[in-house]
């Protein structure tokens, strides 16, 4: 079991403790993040450049909801990091060539406080400090 398996989308391992105790550690799986990540770029590029940053955004945060709700009560939160800073990678290229024209806004980069201001979802925030369920902290053995 150290190695791990995937079941339903979660990653589940053994893992200790700071004490030393052995217990069940659930997180998104490698397929998972894969996934989501071409999810995010479909979902972008499908709006197009004829769009504004409103409306790519809510046609993305129905995606990024669904997905932090499933995987929020696992120790997620690197994972939800990942995808936040991949998320607002993919709204950059987007935005550069919407305004291709436009060099200085992609010389400088773009805040990310833009795509937050627009309603951008952040993931890292939806993180729960008891979002393990009960029995992932049951010890193994």
């Amino acid at each position: 079991v150290k190695e791990g398996f995937n079941f339903l989308g979660i990653h589940h391992r053994e893992a200790k403790s700071w004490s030393g105790r052995p217990f069940s550690l659930a997180m998104p799986s490698a397929k998972a993040m894969v996934n989501i990540r071409a999810k995010i770029k479909e979902t972008i590029q499908f709006q197009g450049l004829q769009c504004s940053l409103n409306e790519v955004i809510k046609a993305l945060n129905p995606v990024l909801r669904g997905w932090s709700e499933y995987f929020r009560r696992t120790s997620a939160a690197r994972s939800f990091r990942d995808i936040d800073w991949y998320t607002l990678e993919q709204l950059h290229l987007w935005w550069c060539r919407k305004h291709a024209s436009k060099w200085a806004l992609r010389s400088r980069g773009i805040p990310a406080e833009l795509f937050y201001k627009a309603g951008l979802l952040p993931l890292s925030d939806r993180v729960t400090q008891q979002g393990s369920f009960k029995s992932s902290r049951m010890p193994l053995g």
